[in-house]
Protein backbone atom coordinates (compact mmCIF):
# COMPACT_ATOMS: atom_id res chain seq x y z
CA UNK A 1 0.00 0.00 0.00
CA UNK A 2 1.47 3.35 -1.03
CA UNK A 3 1.44 6.30 1.31
CA UNK A 4 -0.24 8.72 -1.11
CA UNK A 5 -3.43 6.63 -0.90
CA UNK A 6 -3.60 6.80 2.89
CA UNK A 7 -5.72 9.36 4.68
CA UNK A 8 -4.34 11.95 7.09
CA UNK A 9 -5.19 10.07 10.30
CA UNK A 10 -3.39 6.95 9.09
CA UNK A 11 -0.33 8.98 8.11
CA UNK A 12 -0.33 10.56 11.57
CA UNK A 13 -0.54 7.11 13.14
CA UNK A 14 2.40 5.91 11.02
CA UNK A 15 4.45 8.94 12.07
CA UNK A 16 3.64 8.37 15.74
CA UNK A 17 4.54 4.70 15.41
CA UNK A 18 7.94 5.54 13.88
CA UNK A 19 8.65 8.16 16.55
CA UNK A 20 7.67 5.80 19.37
CA UNK A 21 9.87 3.03 17.95
CA UNK A 22 12.82 5.44 17.76
CA UNK A 23 12.25 6.24 21.45
CA UNK A 24 12.70 2.52 22.29
CA UNK A 25 9.04 1.77 22.86
CA UNK A 26 9.08 -2.04 22.56
CA UNK A 27 5.38 -2.30 21.70
CA UNK A 28 5.76 0.22 18.89
CA UNK A 29 8.83 -1.63 17.60
CA UNK A 30 6.94 -4.91 17.64
CA UNK A 31 3.98 -3.45 15.73
CA UNK A 32 6.30 -1.71 13.28
CA UNK A 33 8.19 -4.96 12.71
CA UNK A 34 4.88 -6.68 12.03
CA UNK A 35 3.87 -3.96 9.57
CA UNK A 36 7.17 -4.19 7.69
CA UNK A 37 6.95 -7.98 7.66
CA UNK A 38 3.47 -8.07 6.09
CA UNK A 39 3.63 -4.83 4.09
CA UNK A 40 0.86 -3.16 6.10
CA UNK A 41 0.92 0.68 5.76
CA UNK A 42 4.67 0.45 5.00
CA UNK A 43 6.45 -1.19 2.09
CA UNK A 44 7.33 -4.80 2.82
CA UNK A 45 10.89 -4.96 4.10
CA UNK A 46 12.25 -8.08 5.81
CA UNK A 47 15.44 -6.37 7.04
CA UNK A 48 13.59 -3.47 8.66
CA UNK A 49 11.13 -5.92 10.18
CA UNK A 50 13.92 -7.99 11.71
CA UNK A 51 15.68 -4.87 12.96
CA UNK A 52 12.57 -3.62 14.79
CA UNK A 53 11.66 -7.01 16.26
CA UNK A 54 15.24 -7.65 17.40
CA UNK A 55 15.32 -4.27 19.12
CA UNK A 56 12.00 -5.02 20.86
CA UNK A 57 13.37 -8.40 21.98
CA UNK A 58 16.47 -6.76 23.44
CA UNK A 59 14.20 -4.39 25.35
CA UNK A 60 12.47 -7.41 26.87
CA UNK A 61 9.40 -8.05 24.71
CA UNK A 62 8.39 -11.73 25.13
CA UNK A 63 6.35 -11.51 21.93
CA UNK A 64 9.37 -10.31 19.97
CA UNK A 65 11.56 -13.04 21.42
CA UNK A 66 9.04 -15.66 20.38
CA UNK A 67 8.82 -14.22 16.88
CA UNK A 68 12.61 -14.39 16.56
CA UNK A 69 12.47 -18.02 17.67
CA UNK A 70 10.10 -18.82 14.80
CA UNK A 71 12.36 -17.25 12.18
CA UNK A 72 14.86 -19.52 10.34
CA UNK A 73 18.51 -18.63 10.94
CA UNK A 74 21.80 -19.72 9.44
CA UNK A 75 23.03 -20.69 12.91
CA UNK A 76 20.47 -23.53 12.99
CA UNK A 77 18.91 -22.73 16.29
CA UNK A 78 21.36 -21.42 18.91
CA UNK A 79 20.02 -17.88 18.73
CA UNK A 80 16.47 -19.11 18.24
CA UNK A 81 16.56 -21.37 21.31
CA UNK A 82 17.77 -18.52 23.51
CA UNK A 83 14.91 -16.34 22.25
CA UNK A 84 12.42 -19.06 23.14
CA UNK A 85 13.92 -19.41 26.62
CA UNK A 86 13.66 -15.66 27.20
CA UNK A 87 10.03 -15.74 26.15
CA UNK A 88 9.36 -18.67 28.49
CA UNK A 89 11.09 -16.92 31.40
CA UNK A 90 8.72 -14.01 30.84
CA UNK A 91 5.86 -16.54 31.03
CA UNK A 92 4.51 -15.55 27.61
CA UNK A 93 1.58 -17.92 26.87
CA UNK A 94 2.31 -18.57 23.20
CA UNK A 95 5.88 -19.59 24.04
CA UNK A 96 4.27 -22.72 25.45
CA UNK A 97 2.38 -23.33 22.21
CA UNK A 98 5.72 -23.07 20.39
CA UNK A 99 7.06 -25.82 22.65
CA UNK A 100 3.95 -27.90 22.03
CA UNK A 101 4.48 -27.62 18.28
CA UNK A 102 8.14 -28.48 18.72
CA UNK A 103 7.25 -31.75 20.46
CA UNK A 104 4.61 -32.50 17.83
CA UNK A 105 7.43 -32.75 15.29
CA UNK A 106 9.15 -35.40 17.43
CA UNK A 107 5.84 -37.25 18.00
CA UNK A 108 6.15 -36.81 21.76
CA UNK A 109 2.40 -36.51 22.27
CA UNK A 110 2.47 -36.41 26.09
CA UNK A 111 4.72 -33.34 26.16
CA UNK A 112 2.82 -31.82 23.26
CA UNK A 113 -0.39 -32.10 25.28
CA UNK A 114 1.29 -30.86 28.48
CA UNK A 115 2.60 -27.65 26.90
CA UNK A 116 -0.64 -27.06 24.99
CA UNK A 117 -2.49 -27.24 28.31
CA UNK A 118 0.04 -24.91 29.97
CA UNK A 119 -0.51 -22.38 27.19
CA UNK A 120 -4.29 -22.73 27.55
CA UNK A 121 -4.12 -22.22 31.33
CA UNK A 122 -2.10 -19.07 30.78
CA UNK A 123 -4.78 -17.69 28.46
CA UNK A 124 -3.51 -18.47 24.96
CA UNK A 125 -6.41 -18.87 22.47
CA UNK A 126 -4.12 -20.97 20.28
CA UNK A 127 -3.25 -23.13 23.30
CA UNK A 128 -6.95 -23.74 23.95
CA UNK A 129 -7.43 -24.71 20.31
CA UNK A 130 -4.48 -27.12 20.47
CA UNK A 131 -5.87 -28.78 23.60
CA UNK A 132 -9.11 -29.30 21.67
CA UNK A 133 -7.10 -30.91 18.87
CA UNK A 134 -5.33 -33.25 21.28
CA UNK A 135 -8.66 -34.43 22.76
CA UNK A 136 -10.19 -34.74 19.30
CA UNK A 137 -7.35 -36.91 17.99
CA UNK A 138 -6.53 -38.72 21.24
CA UNK A 139 -2.92 -37.51 21.12
CA UNK A 140 -1.17 -37.51 24.50
CA UNK A 141 -4.53 -37.95 26.22
CA UNK A 142 -7.54 -40.25 26.00
CA UNK A 143 -9.77 -39.27 23.09
CA UNK A 144 -12.89 -37.33 24.04
CA UNK A 145 -15.05 -35.48 21.53
CA UNK A 146 -16.97 -33.85 24.40
CA UNK A 147 -13.82 -32.39 25.96
CA UNK A 148 -12.54 -31.40 22.52
CA UNK A 149 -15.81 -29.57 21.85
CA UNK A 150 -15.62 -27.72 25.17
CA UNK A 151 -12.08 -26.52 24.43
CA UNK A 152 -12.98 -25.53 20.87
CA UNK A 153 -15.91 -23.54 22.25
CA UNK A 154 -13.63 -21.77 24.74
CA UNK A 155 -11.05 -21.03 22.03
CA UNK A 156 -13.70 -19.68 19.66
CA UNK A 157 -15.15 -17.46 22.39
CA UNK A 158 -11.60 -16.19 22.84
CA UNK A 159 -11.59 -15.14 19.14
CA UNK A 160 -9.76 -18.16 17.68
CA UNK A 161 -12.01 -18.59 14.64
CA UNK A 162 -10.62 -21.90 13.36
CA UNK A 163 -11.96 -23.55 16.51
CA UNK A 164 -15.53 -22.97 15.29
CA UNK A 165 -14.90 -25.00 12.14
CA UNK A 166 -13.43 -27.90 14.13
CA UNK A 167 -16.31 -27.75 16.59
CA UNK A 168 -18.80 -27.95 13.72
CA UNK A 169 -17.02 -31.05 12.43
CA UNK A 170 -17.27 -33.00 15.69
CA UNK A 171 -20.55 -31.69 17.15
CA UNK A 172 -22.56 -34.72 16.01
CA UNK A 173 -19.98 -37.06 17.58
CA UNK A 174 -20.45 -35.55 21.04
CA UNK A 175 -22.94 -36.70 23.67
CA UNK A 176 -22.71 -34.48 26.77
CA UNK A 177 -21.85 -31.40 24.73
CA UNK A 178 -24.83 -31.94 22.41
CA UNK A 179 -27.17 -32.27 25.40
CA UNK A 180 -25.67 -29.17 26.99
CA UNK A 181 -26.01 -27.11 23.79
CA UNK A 182 -28.96 -28.58 21.85
CA UNK A 183 -29.50 -25.34 19.93
CA UNK A 184 -25.90 -24.97 18.85
CA UNK A 185 -25.72 -23.22 15.47
CA UNK A 186 -23.45 -24.95 12.99
CA UNK A 187 -21.84 -23.78 9.77
CA UNK A 188 -22.20 -20.02 9.96
CA UNK A 189 -18.43 -19.67 9.64
CA UNK A 190 -16.39 -20.81 6.66
CA UNK A 191 -12.70 -21.46 6.06
CA UNK A 192 -12.71 -18.31 3.92
CA UNK A 193 -13.86 -16.27 6.91
CA UNK A 194 -10.92 -17.59 8.90
CA UNK A 195 -8.48 -16.93 6.07
CA UNK A 196 -9.43 -13.26 6.04
CA UNK A 197 -8.25 -12.95 9.64
CA UNK A 198 -5.30 -15.33 9.57
CA UNK A 199 -2.64 -12.59 9.80
CA UNK A 200 -2.28 -12.10 13.54
CA UNK A 201 0.55 -11.21 15.85
CA UNK A 202 2.24 -14.19 17.47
Amino acid sequence: MKKQYLNYSVLQMMKLLLESAEMDNEEAQMVLGFCYHHGIYFEKNANKSLQQVTSAAMLGSPQANLWLYTLPTKSQGKKNQSNLLRSLRMDYPNAYTALAKKFSFTNDRSLEFYFSMEAAKKGSPLGKFLVGNRYKNGEGIRQSFDKAAEWYKIAFEDSYLMAKIHLDEIYDKTTKFKKKYPNYEKHFLTAEDVKKQEIVLI
